[in-house]
């Protein structure tokens, strides 16, 4: 059995970004899901929220991606993780664009920024 051979430095810290990149974004999007459960007895409150209510918000998280694992899946399968993960960083950039070019409110409601998932700003009384 030949020897395996020793990675290069170059490759040795490509692999460890590849590694710890993923595991940032994955720390941060816990804590974004956590904030809600931690703010859930404040949020309850200021919208009037039920518990049902607070449940079905609560589990926002699961149903996207319980709805999207499996045709997400065939995607990559089909097109490739590099391909699908460039086309969708352009959908949510562009998207993301769209939302700082808006100008008014009907435009927060029909515009891109549901295409991101952000609701539009909720007035506050002064």
């Amino acid at each position: 059995m030949p020897e395996p051979t020793r990675a290069t430095p170059r490759v040795r810290h490509i692999q460890r970004a590849a590694l710890t990149l993923p595991v940032i974004g994955g720390a941060i999007n816990t804590m974004d899901r956590a904030a809600l459960a931690i703010a859930n007895p404040l949020v309850r409150h200021e919208f009037n929220l039920s518990v049902a209510q607070m449940g079905l918000l609560l589990s926002a998280f699961l149903w996207t991606y319980a709805f999207s694992q499996l045709p997400v899946g065939a995607l990559i399968d089909r097109l490739g993780p590099r391909r699908l993960l460039a086309v969708g960083l352009a959908l949510w950039s562009g998207a993301q664009a769209l939302c700082g070019l808006r100008s008014s409110r009907h435009a927060a409601k029909t515009g891109p920024r549901p295409a991101t998932g952000a609701r539009p700003p909720v007035p506050v009384a002064a």
